[in-house]
């Protein structure tokens, strides 16, 4: 009998552990994740993965990029800068486990997994309850965007969970040097990554502020320390910050054109005060922030980029955007009612919700924003507050003023919600990827590659008008780096700086159709989506 209590109350205490919850909902995500990967979206890689994986494995087995570059610190491709984080780490994988395909998507599913932890640890930080942060890390797992993230390989994905594990060491109750240097080293990984944590690193810097004012020398201490990553890492990787700089609304030909008119719509003193090119440019910036704050954008659609969100639907369970209003009304209230009582409790709530409504910073300089892969961090943000709103509603609305049977009528009200909010989009995903897959996911061109008629022929011509195949015909033919840079032709660059390669070992890549006239050999070219036809030719 004796046995039995303690063995009973060893399953009460268990369940009663967030931990437990926390293991529990990480290894559900775990396995779900590896389901979807393979039986659910799309199996095959986009360009930019392939170019990842080509550049791996260039690395392995050389130590050079696709340029010959020995241990680059930026990578190129097709006129695309890249940093040097992810391709490193797909690099040691590959070194161990081979170069598969699954290797370059393992990082980002692996950093997937472990952003429910890092999340779980900065709401229960920054919030103080156990509740939110369970159920921040609940919504997390059932939201649209994590799925699509977090299977495929995106260097954003896994910059994003060591952009957030640096913030939380940062953001600390009781920050600490100690503290302080593990979250500098993180913020130093995740800027090598990728670029939007080092736009977001100002933003931690007034966070900070918030947090930690009247503690000046901690204060002094972690803005020196972040100047050092934000100053480092520009110095580091200025070749891909300007390659990035072309895309922003700042240096895009249109938006430039149309400022003059902007300029001649105010007259006299006005056209000097607002019609110069600092308010422009603030216009431009707000109009897309607000559309980063869109239900279309957040809940429905998921912006017009067929490589940032499942097809059809959004990147937000539809509870998160009213639960974070929610808890931000909470907070904001409870603030203000307790100004006077312990005020340090306070600064955390009020830099995260600095971090909050400017966590969209690197998507609204963007030309076309709302940009969801440049938006993670307010994906989570977002998220984090949608959690306390549900705790505090919870705990507020029914624990304190409503009957007890009210308790029951609100949770289930709420699992219902919760479980239809993931059920809408997981359901049709596998159809919607079938359907609508985009022509720019490349579908079914290693398959092309690896035919017998492919391998044995002497020449093979590749349809490719945006010249971002050529990595594609590389892994499918396994081919060496001593061959690719012996063999590679180029083109010039063209007005904006892209360059493509024209030709591979036995592989050319057509750019118009007037090229294969007068060539002998096998054409593939693609037919629909997901096929791609195998043409014999013969010169004329």
């Amino acid at each position: 009998m004796k046995q039995e209590r303690n063995a009973l109350s060893f399953l009460h205490r268990l369940v009663k552990s967030s931990v437990f919850w926390l293991a529990l909902v990480v290894g559900i995500l775990a396995v779900g994740r590896v389901y979807y990967w393979f039986s659910v979206g799309p199996t095959t890689l986009n360009q930019d993965e392939a170019a990842l994986l080509m550049n791996a494995r260039f690395l392995v087995e050389a130590g050079v990029d696709e340029w010959g570059r020995s241990w680059p610190v930026t990578f190129a491709s097709f006129g695309d800068v890249k940093l040097p984080g992810y391709i490193y780490a797909v690099a040691g994988l590959g070194a161990v486990f081979g170069f598969g395909e699954w290797v370059v998507r393992f990082p980002s599913v692996l950093a997937g997994c472990l952003l429910l932890l890092a999340v779980y640890w900065a709401t229960r930080e920054w919030t103080q309850s156990r509740m939110a942060a369970l159920v921040s890390t609940l919504l997390l797992v059932i939201s649209p965007w994590t799925w699509h993230y977090g299977t495929i390989g995106f260097e954003a994905n896994m910059a994003l969970l060591l952009f957030v594990s640096g913030l939380v060491c940062f953001l600390q109750q009781k920050p600490t040097y100690q503290w302080d240097i593990l979250g500098t080293l993180f913020f130093l990984l995740a800027a090598m990554t990728y670029n939007t944590p080092w736009i977001l690193l100002p933003v931690v810097g007034l966070a900070l502020v918030v947090a930690r004012w009247g503690e000046w020398v901690s204060l002094v201490r972690s803005g020196i320390l972040i100047l050092s990553v934000f100053v480092g890492v520009g110095a580091l990787t200025l070749p891909a910050a300007s390659q990035k700089g072309a895309i922003t609304i700042f240096q895009d030909p249109t938006l430039l054109s149309l400022y003059p008119a902007f300029r001649q719509s105010f007259s006299g003193i006005w056209q000097t005060v607002l019609g110069n090119q600092y308010v422009y440019f603030f216009v431009l910036a707000a109009e897309r922030w607000l559309a980063s704050w869109s239900w279309d954008f957040l809940v429905l659609s998921g912006g017009s980029n067929p490589w940032h969100s499942i097809p059809g639907v959004g990147h937000l369970h539809p509870f998160i955007p009213g639960m974070a209003v929610v808890g931000i009304i909470w907070k904001l209230g409870w603030t203000l009612k307790k100004r006077l009582q312990k005020p340090e409790i306070q600064r955390l709530p009020l830099a995260g919700m600095v971090l909050l409504f400017l966590s969209p910073l690197p998507a609204i300089v963007t030309v076309d924003a709302p940009h969801a892969t440049r938006s993670l961090f307010f994906f989570v943000m977002l998220t984090v507050w949608a959690g306390y709103g549900l705790a505090m509603l919870y705990d507020g609305m029914c624990q304190r003023y409503t009957k007890q049977a009210w308790w029951l009528y609100f949770r289930l009200v709420v699992a219902a919600f919760v479980v239809w909010g993931f059920a809408w989009w997981w359901l049709p995903a596998q159809v919607r990827w079938e359907r609508m897959l985009s022509p720019k996911w490349n579908a079914g061109l290693t398959a092309a590659l690896q035919s017998e008629t492919v391998s044995e022929a002497e020449s093979v011509f590749v349809w490719d008008p945006n010249g971002n195949r050529y990595p594609y015909a590389v892994l499918a033919s396994d081919m060496s780096v001593e061959e690719f840079l012996r063999t590679v032709q180029r083109s010039s660059a063209d007005t904006v700086g892209l360059v493509r390669v024209e030709k591979v070992g036995k592989f050319t890549f057509v750019f118009q159709e007037s090229d294969i006239a007068e060539k002998s050999g096998i054409y593939l070219e693609p037919n629909g989506n997901t096929k791609w036809d195998t043409i014999e030719t013969e010169s004329q």
